[in-house]
């Protein structure tokens, strides 16, 4: 997936939000999801900024290339937006996967990216919503279940609506878990 240019002048600063929360699979890097990389310095960002694998120099979340004010940051907001490429049937352009920082639910009271989500949805754009992490992570289409609440422009209900798709990956994600403990 070819990702939109970065917007003049949208560096990272010190988010590194993606240093955490992204799974790396690179012959150079390899890292799980929702673990701190091994060379991200806290605050200061990363220990091999020079010589950075090639998936870390040119993966960069949705922040840096959409028209979203500062507060969207991920570090600012508790959302990720990561560029999720057009594996699903009827939406093969590509879209965006939400993923919450930490797993926080309050970054989807973000009017900002309400919006966001509700002019992508209207549009076309596959949305998808991310829970949990390695072997039991899931991911669910938001467009047709947030459809409604889009069309009525009723942002709570947009909110529960994401919050009943994240309730049932939970609790998916808790059934598999208990299968494999069992």
């Amino acid at each position: 997936m070819q990702l939109p240019p970065v917007l003049p002048g949208r560096v990272c600063g010190e988010c590194s939000v993606c240093c955490v929360e992204m799974e790396i699979d690179d012959p150079e890097l390899s890292k799980p999801d929702y673990r701190p990389c091994a060379h991200l310095m806290t605050g200061r960002g990363c220990a091999i900024q020079d010589r950075k694998p090639r998936t870390c120099r040119t993966w960069f979340c949705g922040w840096r290339f959409l028209h979203l004010s500062d507060a969207v940051r991920p570090d600012r907001c508790g959302v990720m937006l990561a560029p999720e490429p057009g594996a699903t049937p009827g939406f093969e352009k590509g879209g965006l996967r939400v993923v919450l920082v930490d797993g926080d639910r309050h970054g989807l009271l973000n009017d900002e990216l309400l919006d966001l989500l509700a002019r992508c949805v209207a549009g076309g754009v596959p949305i998808f919503l991310s829970y949990g992490n390695g072997r039991f992570a899931k991911r669910a289409l938001i467009n047709e279940p947030a459809r409604p609440a889009i069309a009525a422009g009723d942002k709570p209900l947009l909110v529960e609506t994401l919050c009943s798709l994240l309730d049932a990956m939970a609790e998916a994600v808790n059934a598999e878990i208990a299968a494999a403990t069992g």
